[in-house]
């Protein structure tokens, strides 16, 4: 039978450590991140907005989702969602033009949510918690999402909603002609679906 002499022990311990490090770089290899191949055709992002008279919905037509998963776990690691507002059309040329000039698009074009957090809830529900730069202002937010996922073929879908008040973003009212008036908080809602790329 063999056994430790204290020789032995340094050439013992150097392999324990050897071994030990084998496995953890083994494990993490398994554990890897990919990039989510998002279908946008089946995905879509909006903002429905109040006003005094009536209501309206403007859809986001073109914007780039980046979201990486963890292969073993299935939760998103890594998210970034970002658009030039001129993708952002409410069915209304006349608004489209107004809310450019609103938003000061010449001189800040873009909107961007970059995910620091994912925090689970329950069965397939978390809240996700990132940074939105909206007119050039970046504030915290957070918002409950729900997460499924399709093993047969490596379907992600994504889903949100959150209200967001534009007065936050240094965005002033809306009022026209003493009677319109859009209220300034607005519900998101989006659906991501992409799949797994291997």
């Amino acid at each position: 039978m063999n056994s430790l002499t204290p020789s032995s022990l340094p050439r013992f311990r150097t392999s324990a450590i050897a071994l030990l490090l084998s496995l953890a770089f083994n494990s993490s290899a398994h554990a890897a991140d990919l990039p989510l191949k998002v279908d946008y055709t089946h995905s879509k992002l909006e903002a429905a907005a109040k006003a005094s008279m009536h209501s309206f919905t403007a859809v986001v037509t073109s914007y780039d989702a980046q979201i990486t998963i963890d292969d073993a776990t299935h939760r998103p690691t890594s998210a970034k969602i970002s658009f030039d507002f001129n993708a952002v059309k409410t069915d209304d040329t006349k608004r489209d033009r107004e809310m450019l000039h609103w938003l000061e698009h010449d001189k800040i074009p873009a909107c961007s949510f970059t995910l620091s957090a994912l925090t689970p809830l329950e069965a397939n529900r978390y809240t996700a918690t990132g940074k939105l730069t909206l007119h050039g202002q970046t504030r915290d937010l957070s918002f409950p999402v729900s997460l499924t996922h399709e093993a047969a073929t490596h379907t992600y879908s994504i889903d949100g909603e959150t209200v967001l008040d534009t007065r936050n973003f240094a965005l002033p009212i809306i009022r026209k002609f003493g009677l319109l008036t859009v209220k300034p908080e607005l519900t998101v809602r989006f659906h991501v679906q992409g799949q797994l790329t291997k």
